[in-house]
């Protein structure tokens, strides 16, 4: 569940601030999709099921 200006309200154990999206941490990105699915909690409020395709260059 995501609510606007708030964001996640709950995300699972472990996942710290990355809910969702592009992240950077010193030289490294990393995308974080939403996926299809649910986890514990059976609801997607706000939260679009997603399939993210990332083309990759060297």
């Amino acid at each position: 569940m995501r609510l606007p200006f708030i964001g996640s309200l709950w995300t699972p154990e472990g996942t710290g601030k990355y809910d969702s999206g592009w992240f950077n941490e010193g030289r490294a990105k990393m995308y974080v999709s939403r996926g299809l699915g649910n986890s514990i909690l059976p609801i997607r409020f706000n939260c679009k099921p997603e399939i993210a395709f990332i083309k990759v260059k060297y």
